[in-house]
């Protein structure tokens, strides 16, 4: 019982992992995913997965696959409700956040916190009306538009140049224009996961190893930046790289 209980949850987990490392991945669709994830681990105290009921099944048995199953005394059983709390416990510390992980710790329960937890829900909202499958069927006159202004004051850019492009993209969401894509970007800078960082890292192991680690820090740095950058922008990025270095010269 105790690895059908885990691979039902880690087959959850796995589904959840895969989703999160898409680079189309946004911060509310991230986080609608992972509340997914922990109602259906929730769930799963009351209503056992599937491999719980087959493996519950091969217990009165005795039996799985034509084996005979021999019971340890030395392997205790793991409590399931006690391990499904802990990983959707974890799994909420894993939302996203405007506080760090040190800050939620020192501050759990207090008025700071639930301040916190205000800003993060606000946030959200701001960041749905970006969100395609979040709008309403019918959306009323100047729809979004508050929660626009809050978004263009936290990234510091100009509201009127925007509010246009956003208009142009209610009515056809295909449309995206040089303004308002400047805010889709500063959105995009939000990292939902260290899907990237991973990535970064594994490009960096394929340029420097033991038999070639004699490739400078700057050179290292671009050829990394150009393999996972666009090719359309590998020539700017060079470019750009080389007059930094001058510069620092």
């Amino acid at each position: 019982m105790n690895f059908a209980i885990m691979y039902d949850i880690l087959a959850e987990i796995a589904l959840l992992s895969e989703s999160l490392q898409s680079r189309r991945m946004t911060i509310a669709y991230t986080d609608k995913l992972i509340r997914r994830c922990i109602i259906f681990i929730l769930n799963l105290k009351e209503k056992p997965g599937t491999e719980c009921l087959e493996a519950g099944v091969a217990s009165k048995e005795v039996k799985f696959y034509g084996a005979t199953l021999i019971k340890n005394i030395k392997i205790s059983a793991i409590n399931p409700q006690q391990l499904l709390t802990s990983v959707t416990n974890n799994l909420k510390r894993r939302l996203f956040t405007t506080m760090s992980s040190n800050e939620a710790k020192s501050m759990s329960g207090s008025v700071y916190t639930n301040s916190k937890q205000e800003e993060y829900d606000t946030l959200l909202k701001e960041l749905k009306v970006l969100e395609r499958d979040q709008w309403p069927s019918e959306k009323p006159p100047r729809f979004g538009e508050i929660e626009l202004e809050r978004l263009c004051y936290t990234f510091k850019l100009t509201a009127s140049k925007i509010k246009n492009g956003y208009h142009d993209y209610l009515e056809d969401n295909s449309r995206v224009s040089k303004q308002f894509n400047i805010l889709f970007n500063c959105i995009k800078l939000i990292p939902c996961s260290s899907a990237e960082c991973e990535r970064g890292l594994s490009q960096m192991n394929l340029i420097i190893f033991p038999t070639r680690n004699r490739i400078a820090i700057l050179h290292s740095g671009m050829l990394s930046h150009t393999s996972l950058a666009d090719y359309r922008n590998i020539g700017q990025l060079m470019t750009r790289e080389r007059a930094k270095h001058k510069k620092n010269k």
